[in-house]
C-alpha cells in the first residue's frame, strides 16, 4: 500500500524537528518496525519505525534539515508502486498551506514543500522562458523552498546535489551566495558572465568584511575552493607582514537542537522570570551519617536521592514551590515531580523524577539512576523529560561551592546544590521568580529543608529499609523528643528528664510490656485537661484538691475515630463552677487543640466529691 513518512509530533512544544540520519537510502528494502529515520526535536532523539515492509522511494527532506511537524520527510511504498498518489497529495497539501497532518500519515510528519509558483527570477538569473520547467515542478527540500520564497530565488536556477539532483537548503544558500558575489564583481569591474568563484559560506564573510575580491584569492580547499584560511593568508600577504595578534578560528561548531533548546529556554527565563537567590549553609555530617548508615545496610543510595526524598517532602509543606507560572496565573501542582539536571554531550538535560513525595529513598534512587544512563545514553524519551515541577541542579560533584542557578521556565524555582566542602559544611542555592513567591517564602523553604537534611530521624524515615543509627545520648531541651524504634514495635521517646518505653499490645503483635504510642498520646491529652483545671481553678480562687481524668480512645485498635474524656474533681465548689472550668480547659488545652476535627471529643464532668 504505501504512505508518506511525516515529522512526527514528539510533545505539545515541539516546533520544528531535524532529521538525524536516515538508517536506509533511497531504492533500499526495508521490514515493518525497523528504524528508518532518526529525528530530533527540541528536546529528544526519536526513532521512526516502518508502519509496513517496503522500499524507500523518496527521501524528501535531507539530515540536518528542520520541519514542523506534519511536514512530509520521504515515501515508503512498494518497488514497482506508482508514486503519483503521494506526490499530488504531498503536493495538494503544501500548495494549500496545510500542515500535511491527513488522516493516513500515522502520525508521521515532515515533508517536502511544493510551494512556490512565484515567476520572479533571483538577481543572477535571467528570464525564462516558458519551455522551462516551473518551480512548483522540482525536486527540492520544505528548508530549500522556504529559503529560496524569502530570497526570491528561481529554483530552476539552482543546481541540486540532493538524491536523484534534488535541491538542498545549502544548495540555496549556495546559489545566494554566488550571486552576490558575481553583482560584487560586476560592480567592480568583472564580468557579470564569469565563472562564480567557489568559496566556502566563511571565506566569502570575511572577504566581505575586510572587501577584498575572492577572483584575486588562490583557492586550497577541495577543487580549489576557497577557504576561510585562504583568504587571511591573502589579507596576511597584501599587508607585507603577518599581524602581531590574531585570531584564527580554530572550528566552528554549530549549536545541537538540544543545546538551541537550552538557550532559548534560558534566555526566555532570564528575560521574564525576576531572579533571586538565597543561600543557606548547614552541616553534612547527618546526610554523610544516614548516607553510611544505609550503605552497610546493602542500601545503594546517594546523597543527591536523599536530598531529593527531602525536597520532596519540602514541596508537599510549601505546596507554592511546587507550582508553574502561565499566562499570568501560579498554578499550584498536585505532584511532586522532580528535575534532576544532567550534563550530557550535547547540553543539558533535565530528567524528572516522578512523583516524589510518594517514594521511598530507595526508589528514589533507582528512578533516577535508570532516568540519568538514559539521559548519558542519548535515549532520554519525551516522558523522561516532561512534566516537571521544581528543579535541582548539583555541581558539588564538580568542586562548586554555590551557584546562581537560572529558573527553568514555567516552573518557578530551583535548588543549586554545592559541594561538602572540607569543614563539612556545604550550601544550597534556592532561586526563584520573585513575581511569584516572596524571600520570605523562599526563606522558610531552605529552612524547612535544612531541617530535614540534619534530622537522622526524619531522613531515617524516608527510608523503607531498616536503617539503624548509632547516635549518643541526646541532649534535648524542653519540648525536644526524640523517638528511637529498636524493631519490630518497640522503642522509646526521649526528652529532657529521661526516657519513657513503649510498646504495642500482645493483640497486634507487640509484647504489651509498656504504653504504645497511642496510648501516650492519650496520657498527654488526659494530662492536659487535669492540669489545666487545677490551674483555671488557682486563677478563680476555687478550692480544687484533685482531678482524676479516665480517657478512654475508641475503637481498640487502629485509628482513632474518637475520644471521651470524664473529669472527676474533689472540691468544695458545685456542678456548675467545675463545668465551667472543665469547659475552659478543654478551650486551653494545647494537646486537644492539635487533635484533628476528625477525630472529636466528648468531655464529661462525672460526680463531685468534697
Amino acid at each position: 500500500m504505501g504512505y508518506i513518512v511525516r515529522m512526527p509530533q514528539m510533545g505539545m512544544e515541539m516546533d520544528r524537528g531535524e532529521v538525524v540520519s536516515w538508517e536506509y537510502d533511497e531504492g533500499e528494502t526495508v521490514e515493518a518496525d525497523e528504524v528508518i529515520v532518526v529525528v530530533e526535536s527540541e528536546k529528544a532523539t526519536n526513532d521512526v519505525n516502518a508502519r509496513e515492509n517496503g522500499t524507500i522511494r523518496r527521501i524528501i527532506v535531507e539530515e540536518t534539515e528542520k520541519v514542523e511537524p506534519g511536514t512530509p520527510i520521504g515515501i515508503l511504498a512498494a518497488p514497482d508502486e506508482d508514486l503519483s498518489q503521494f506526490e499530488d497529495h504531498i503536493d495538494a497539501s503544501l500548495v494549500d498551506g496545510s500542515d500535511g497532518g491527513g488522516a493516513d500519515t500515522g502520525g508521521n510528519a515532515s515533508g517536502v514543500e511544493d510551494g512556490g509558483n512565484s515567476a520572479s527570477s533571483s538577481p543572477a538569473s535571467t528570464t525564462r522562458s516558458q519551455s522551462r520547467p516551473k518551480s512548483a515542478d522540482v525536486r527540492a527540500s520544505p528548508g530549500a523552498r522556504q529559503v529560496a520564497g524569502e530570497n526570491d530565488v528561481d529554483l530552476t536556477t539552482v543546481e541540486g546535489s540532493g538524491p536523484g539532483g534534488a535541491i538542498t537548503e545549502g544548495d540555496v544558500e549556495t546559489h545566494l551566495e554566488n550571486a552576490s558575489e558575481t553583482q560584487s564583481e560586476s560592480r567592480s569591474g568583472g564580468s557579470a558572465s564569469d565563472e562564480p568563484v567557489r568559496a566556502s559560506p566563511g571565506a566569502r564573510q570575511l572577504a566581505t568584511e575586510k572587501g577584498i575580491s575572492l577572483a584575486a584569492v588562490d583557492g586550497t580547499g577541495p577543487g580549489g575552493a576557497i577557504t576561510e584560511g585562504d583568504v587571511e593568508a591573502h589579507l596576511e600577504r597584501d599587508s607585507g607582514t603577518a599581524a602581531d595578534v590574531t585570531r584564527t578560528v580554530r572550528e566552528t561548531r554549530e549549536l545541537s537542537t538540544v543545546q538551541q533548546t537550552i538557550s532559548d529556554r534560558l534566555s526566555e527565563s532570564d528575560r521574564q522570570a525576576v531572579h533571586v537567590t538565597l543561600n543557606r549553609s548547614f552541616s553534612a555530617e547527618t546526610l554523610r551519617a544516614v548516607k553510611t548508615a544505609a550503605e552497610q545496610q546493602d542500601t545503594d543510595v546517594s546523597l543527591t536521592d536523599l536530598l531529593l526524598r527531602s525536597v520532596g517532602a519540602q514541596l508537599e509543606t510549601q505546596p507554592e514551590f511546587n507550582a508553574l507560572f502561565e499566562d499570568g496565573q501560579h498554578n499550584l501542582i498536585e505532584e511532586v515531580n522532580v528535575g534532576v539536571a544532567v550534563d550530557v554531550e550535547s547540553g543539558l538535560l533535565t530528567p524528572v523524577v516522578p512523583t516524589v513525595s510518594n517514594k521511598s529513598v530507595e526508589a528514589v534512587a533507582d528512578a533516577r539512576r535508570t532516568l540519568t544512563r538514559r539521559a548519558l545514553e542519548g535515549e532520554s524519551t519525551m516522558d523522561d523529560l516532561s512534566g516537571g515541577t521544581f528543579t535541582i541542579s548539583n555541581l558539588g560533584m564538580f568542586g562548586v561551592d554555590d551557584f546562581d542557578p537560572i529558573i527553568n521556565p514555567p516552573e518557578i524555582a530551583i535548588l543549586g546544590v554545592g559541594r561538602i566542602r572540607d569543614d563539612g559544611t556545604m550550601t544550597l542555592s534556592l532561586s526563584f521568580d520573585h513575581r511569584v513567591v516572596n524571600g520570605a517564602d523562599a526563606a522558610r523553604f531552605l529552612d524547612g529543608l535544612v531541617g530535614t537534611l540534619t534530622d537522622s530521624d526524619a531522613l531515617v524515615e524516608f527510608f523503607d529499609a531498616d536503617v539503624p543509627l548509632t547516635t549518643a545520648e541526646p541532649d534535648l531541651d524542653d519540648r525536644e523528643i526524640r523517638i528511637e524504634t529498636d524493631g519490630d514495635l518497640a522503642g522509646r521517646f526521649r526528652t529532657a528528664y529521661g526516657s519513657v518505653e513503649f510498646d504495642e499490645p500482645e493483640a497486634i503483635g507487640g509484647s504489651g510490656s509498656a504504653p504504645s504510642p497511642v496510648d501516650h498520646f492519650l496520657g498527654s491529652l488526659g494530662s492536659c485537661f487535669s492540669l489545666m483545671v487545677r490551674q483555671l481553678a488557682a486563677q478563680n480562687d476555687v478550692t480544687v484538691r484533685s482531678v482524676t481524668s479516665d480517657v478512654v480512645g475508641s475503637p481498640d485498635q487502629g485509628s482513632l475515630e474518637e475520644i471521651d474524656i470524664t473529669l472527676r474533681v474533689e472540691t468544695d465548689a458545685n456542678l456548675e463552677t467545675v463545668t465551667e472550668l472543665a469547659t475552659k480547659a478543654e478551650r486551653a488545652c494545647y494537646v486537644a487543640r492539635i487533635v484533628s476535627d476528625d477525630v472529636p471529643i466528648r468531655l464529661d464532668v462525672a460526680e463531685l466529691s468534697s
